[in-house]
């Protein structure tokens, strides 16, 4: 009877054992979907569940523990906080690489590349999209190796290496018309465009705009595409088509809340009005230029201070989180010294019965010895 208790007993704690891990997979994976939701939709804040998951899942390494630092990573680096959005996508990284999971390693780094190319450390940049690269590569996903070679256009674009931009920008553009991915073809496009614009070769910028023309874009698109046309024909001197485009683009910018598109359109438009003899004009986009750009340079050094302020309250809530789990594994390895010094004083206990018992038997013996009548 007593084995059959004891059987239906650990029957009992194995299959709730196995209940409770398989409750806690779906609720991580039900927090998992939720922080997407929220990144996606902007509805909700999806750092405010990102940060549940990382205190559930940061003892055991887990593909839902690398969403969360990349959401958290994500959210950070939309508020401008790269310093922390930085933090985050490196541990990202460090969980991928533990679980080896190269798809997610090569997201990791290609985030890592953005942060850099936002802190216009190109070569930085260039270094992380080249690992990430490499393992698209590896993996055999076309679309992924695109992202990575357009990166790599743009960085070159910016440090005015023109023909490994043109190269890596080529690559990009073959791989997204083969994949049929219209989105990524017009992408891919405007950093030739931008390029060819640069290094004054418009007859092949007024081909690309003409092809451009007949495809739909986004909103970042649209406003890049007018803009790029507007230079063009700045470049060429033609100052009334560049005014009135410019100004298209500025409507845009404005309508969509694109301000670093705006900033460099502002000056633009400044160059065309002095180019057509408008001082007053030029003076006016000049002064715009130069507030818009003190506002971004304001919203920067706000950004990183807030930064800052967040990376301490952060730490200061880690630190509290590790002293309570050194409390509480402290209060159970007390619980488990306290348990077996029981065990221990059980032991002692029965032993001191036993030894007691066994001279009291052996005192019996003898004192029967002692009294017997001899033979």
């Amino acid at each position: 009877m007593r084995v059959v208790l004891f059987m239906l007993f650990l029957h009992t704690v194995l299959f709730s054992f196995g209940q409770q891990k398989e409750w806690s997979h779906a609720s991580l994976q039900q927090l998992d979907q939720e922080q997407f939701k929220r990144l996606e939709t902007g509805k909700g804040d999806p750092l405010e569940i990102a940060q549940i998951i990382i205190e559930q899942s940061q003892v055991k390494p887990s593909i839902y523990l690398i969403n969360a630092f990349t959401v958290a990573g994500i959210v950070n680096k939309n508020r401008g906080y790269y310093v922390s959005a930085l933090s985050y996508n490196l541990k990202a990284l460090s969980v991928a690489e533990t679980l080896k999971d190269k798809g997610r390693i090569s997201a990791c780094l290609n985030n890592i590349g953005i942060l850099y190319v936002l802190q216009e450390n190109y070569t930085k940049a260039i270094d992380y999209f080249n690992r990430s690269l490499k393992i698209e590569e590896e993996l055999n996903q076309p679309l992924q190796k695109s992202i990575r070679l357009f990166n790599l256009g743009d960085c070159y674009s910016a440090l005015n290496q023109f023909d490994e931009a043109l190269s890596f920008y080529t690559s990009s553009l073959l791989l997204e018309k083969k994949n049929k991915n219209e989105i990524g073809v017009v992408y891919a496009q405007l950093g030739l465009a931008e390029v060819y614009v640069k290094t004054k070769r418009f007859s092949d910028a007024t081909s690309l705009f003409a092809d451009l023309e007949s495809k739909e874009m986004d909103q970042e698109a649209e406003v890049i595409f007018t803009k790029l046309k507007g230079q063009a024909a700045l470049e060429q001197k033609q100052t009334t088509a560049a005014i009135d485009i410019l100004k298209q683009a500025e409507q845009l910018a404005k309508k969509y809340q694109f301000k670093s598109e705006l900033l460099e359109n502002y000056l633009f438009l400044s160059e065309a009005y002095q180019l057509s003899g408008d001082d007053h004009l030029a003076n006016r986009y000049l002064l715009q230029y130069i507030e818009l750009n003190k506002q971004l340079q304001s919203n920067l050094v706000k950004n990183q201070l807030e930064d800052l302020t967040y990376q301490n309250a952060l730490q200061q809530k880690q630190l509290e989180i590790k002293f309570l789990k050194e409390q509480k594994e402290l209060a159970e390895k007390n619980a488990q010294a306290m348990k077996d010094l029981r065990k221990f004083d059980w032991r002692i206990a029965i032993f001191s019965l036993v030894a007691m018992f066994a001279l009291i038997t052996v005192v019996i013996i003898g004192v029967k010895r002692l009294v017997s009548p001899k033979a």
